[in-house]
């Protein structure tokens, strides 16, 4: 055979043989495919393709078509990765054989297999889901590049990510989340909510210059709104119009400025100065209650209508229309004069509108209080609390009980136990007390518990209205308050001394603590100490009993007492019985023989007198004398230096005043100075007590009075009252008079009664007529059968009814105008009177006016009977 022929055979076998051995591939492919052999397919796939590329690419679309749906447990992972395959294939043959091939295949066009690698995407995709882990999410779009599903992929991986950093709640997983994603949509929020723990970590201690501080720092921060707010509630407690204009100052575009601006607006208007407030003129804020303050301190009057109530102004104009249920009853039928108006339901529950007839708060409140600076305590079923008249609730109604305490602080009670809150309700002392107490002319707040009592000065307060937490200062079983200086605590078994700061003083070491005329006295196991106000000894010596006086301090040790002056010198040393303090002077007994100490540094022997009393007022403790009896049991007196004041005759003695004594011998009483010298002869039966200036005396059942320095009366009436103005009311046989301040009768004992208006003016009663007299001319000008008597400021007013008719006498004048029926009112001062009277008699309607001292009508309005029922102002 030549070389021709054998080449021929050689390339006939090949073509033969060659799609033999490339079936052979085939078909493990497809067996591979069948078990999930995926290396044993990708080991075909290279050895066909080395061969011949329309093979593999047949076998993949082949495989694609066929074997995909059969796939076990619809790994759809597995169902890409052969889709994958196929489409690299593709991409890298002829266009003439892409065109075959989808032929065989059986497929229209690319696109089947590109909406099917589509739908297995989105199938992995609901898989990365469904797993909830991050790591499959983020697996799935390492793998899926270009899925039409990225941007939901992403999204439910941004999601995923800012879930697990909240679950975390730290600064650092937000951190890494801002990070490693950029361009996630939570990002914003998330840099809000690292903020806000930044924040929260910066500030934990809560104090106002942690907040400044912050600030200071990280001015760009979106935590910067919250902590204004925080700063603004700790700036402003104590509620000062400074506070809140230099906030503004500090914060000019705080979402707490419109709550600054009208507190500070509303304080200046309550000041009447608008100074501090004048960058701010234009503010509506300002400006609102720039126009408030002219509505201020007019009175405003009550308006019925058809059942429901209104307020009116002077002149007419209405106010608020008439359509509320009621007005407070405590304002009862009087013109209405507060800044803001008090209303009342059918219900009882009461709210606030303002002098604009605007509502502020709707009749929610079982009781209210007016306090200072627009602040008010309200009650609701559910508790107590404080709300201010810009519409703000400052302390929710939840406490059994809110009491106004100090520096606008409040005690608040909750089942039984106290603390202290700042005006917004932040709590500054917790509510763990038994009882908490105001010291020492407000300048200490005493804190009880069941075991124990803590101490705080007040102007802690200030710090912890700043945002300082409370931590017990001093704490002691028992604390009391020696003097405005100091204050006397136990701990256990043993005393000590702090000062009104709470500084040490003494050490909790004594048993017991007394203070005298700057000396301690101390006592200690080995016996009684005096000491200086240093601590220091003042005497060296340790005494069994130690009593400190005015002037000296007495000693003793074993029978040997011993006398101190306040220096520490020793003025005596005496074997004695038993020794005590008479006032300021020290009284020594030896047997039968008494000697004294006096204040002057005198010595006195004492031995002929016994029963030794102080004789002194009860309103004046520092003045006194000393009385004795001697050996005939009379009574004398003698002052504090030793000098006789009254002699040895008087069976008892009584002070009245620092300067009289009231003296008792031989069943009479007399008075007489305190030189001794004689006021009233011993010729009564009784002298009573110096009340209001004036001492009732008493003689054979008939009272008079003595004015010391001044008037005399004699003992002669059935009655005496006490002085009024210049005038006194006597009354002989069952009959009043009038005499004047030297007891000469004005007018004769024939009523029965007489009523002081003034100086100048009296009213009598006589058989059922009254009159008004000028008791010293006796002129009478008016008679009639009722009278009542009113007062306002310095004026006095009077309605005198003769009959039907009425007359009002008002500070020596007569008001022409009186007619029907007049209720006068005291209104800041001024008189304003309501007036009823009948317009018509059928139907019958009446005419209720208001009007002022000069008969000028302020407000006039029509009402039905009925209605004028219902407005019971009696």
């Amino acid at each position: 055979m030549n070389r021709r022929h054998t080449l021929l055979i050689f390339y006939i076998l090949l073509f033969w043989v060659e799609p033999l051995w490339a079936q052979s591939v085939l078909k493990k492919g497809m067996r591979a495919l069948i078990r999930g052999d995926y290396a044993q397919v990708e080991t075909a796939i290279q050895r066909s393709s080395k061969r011949h590329l329309h093979h593999p690419l047949r076998y993949w679309l082949w495989a694609l078509y066929r074997g995909i749906d059969s796939l076990p447990n619809h790994n759809y992972e597995e169902a890409h990765f052969v889709l994958n395959r196929a489409m690299d294939s593709w991409q890298a043959a002829k266009a003439r054989d892409q065109k075959r091939w989808l032929k065989i295949a059986r497929l229209p066009s690319l696109d089947s297999l590109l909406g099917y690698r589509d739908y297995l995407d989105y199938r992995l995709l609901l898989q990365a889901k469904a797993s909830g882990e991050l790591q499959a999410i983020e697996h799935y779009l390492k793998e899926h590049e270009h899925s039409p599903y990225k941007v939901e992929a992403l999204s439910w991986r941004d999601s995923l990510a800012f879930a697990q950093a909240e679950a975390a709640g730290t600064y650092d997983a937000y951190e890494e989340f801002i990070a490693r994603y950029p361009g996630a949509p939570q990002v914003a929020l998330a840099r809000q909510r690292r903020d806000m723990l930044l924040f929260e970590e910066w500030t934990r201690e809560g104090r106002l210059s942690d907040y400044l501080d912050f600030l200071a720092r990280f001015p760009n921060s979106h935590a910067r709104d919250e902590a204004e707010r925080r700063v603004f509630y700790l700036s402003t407690a104590t509620f000062r119009l400074e506070d809140f204009v230099h906030f503004l100052e500090r914060f000019p575009h705080s979402s707490m400025r419109q709550h600054a601006l009208d507190m500070a607006a509303y304080l200046s208007m309550l000041a009447g100065d608008w100074s501090l407030l004048t960058p701010y003129a234009q503010e509506p804020e300002v400006q609102r209650w720039k126009e408030y303050a002219h509505l201020r301190n007019r009175p405003l009057f009550p308006y019925l209508k058809n059942g429901l109530w209104g307020l009116a102004v002077a002149g007419g104009e209405l106010l608020i229309s008439p359509h509320l249920e009621g007005l407070w009853e405590a304002y009862g039928c009087a013109p209405i004069t507060d800044d803001f108006i008090v209303v009342q339901d059918s219900q009882g529950k009461l709210g606030i509108y303002d002098r604009q007839g605007r509502k502020i708060f709707s009749p929610l409140f079982e009781k209210l209080e007016w306090l200072k600076d627009g602040l008010a305590w309200v009650a609701t079923s559910a508790g107590e609390g404080l709300i201010h008249i810009t519409g703000l609730w400052l302390i929710d109604a939840t406490y059994d009980r809110l009491e106004p305490f100090v520096n606008h602080t409040f005690l608040a009670e909750k089942q039984g136990r106290w603390g202290v809150l700042d005006v917004y309700g932040r709590v500054l002392i917790p509510l763990d007390y038994d009882k908490i107490e105001l010291w020492n002319a407000e300048k200490l707040i005493v804190l009880y518990k069941s075991t124990t009592t803590e101490l705080i000065p007040v102007e802690l307060l200030t710090s912890l209205q700043q945002g300082n937490t409370y931590y017990p200062l001093a704490v002691f079983d028992v604390v009391e308050l020696l003097d405005d200086r100091f204050l006397k605590v136990k701990s256990g078994d043993y005393y000590g001394v702090l000062s009104a700061n709470l500084e040490i003083v003494l050490e909790v070491a004594y048993k017991d603590i007394q203070l005298k005329k700057n000396t301690w006295i101390v006592h200690t196991d080995e016996g009684m100490r005096l000491l200086r106000m240093s601590g220091r000894p003042l005497v060296a010596d340790t005494f069994a009993l130690v009593q400190p006086g005015s002037h000296y301090i007495l000693a003793r040790r074993d029978n040997l007492w011993h006398i101190y002056d306040y220096l520490g010198q020793c003025i005596e040393r005496q074997v004695a019985d038993t020794a005590w303090f008479l006032g300021s002077a020290v009284v020594l007994q030896t047997g039968k023989k008494t000697t004294a100490l006096l204040e002057n540094g005198r010595w006195q022997d004492w031995s002929d007198y016994h029963d030794f009393q102080l004789l002194r007022t009860t309103h004046d403790a520092s003045r006194y004398f000393i009385q004795m009896r001697n050996r005939r049991d009379r009574i004398g007196v003698i002052d504090r230096y030793g000098q006789e004041r009254l002699p040895f005759r008087y069976e008892a003695v009584y002070m009245l005043d620092n300067y009289l004594i009231k003296v008792h011998a031989k069943h009479r009483v007399g008075l007489v100075d305190t030189s001794g010298r004689e006021i009233l002869p011993l010729d009564y039966e009784g002298i009573g007590d110096l009340i209001e200036g004036t001492i009732p005396l008493m003689k054979r059942g008939r009272f008079g009075v003595f004015v010391p320095h001044k008037t005399l009366i004699e003992p002669q009436f059935e009655s005496l009252l006490h002085a009024e103005g210049r005038y006194w009311r006597a009354r002989v046989g069952g009959k009043w008079g009038l005499l004047d301040e030297q007891g000469n009768k004005l007018l004769p004992f024939r009523y029965d009664a007489i009523r002081l208006i003034n100086d100048t003016l009296i009213l009598t009663k006589q058989d059922l007529q009254w009159q008004l007299v000028q008791p010293l001319s006796r002129q009478i000008y008016w008679e009639g059968n009722r009278v009542e008597v009113f007062h306002c400021a310095s004026s006095c007013l009077l309605l005198l009814h003769q009959g039907e008719i009425l007359k009002i006498w008002k500070d020596g004048g007569w008001l022409s105008w009186a007619a029907g029926y007049v209720s006068p009112h005291c209104v800041q001062g001024q008189w304003l009177f309501r007036l009823e009277q009948v317009a018509s008699e059928s139907p019958q309607q009446w005419i209720v006016a208001w009007k002022d001292a000069a008969g000028n009508t302020l407000f006039e309005q029509s009402m039905r009977e009925d209605e004028l029922l219902e407005w019971d102002c009696d």
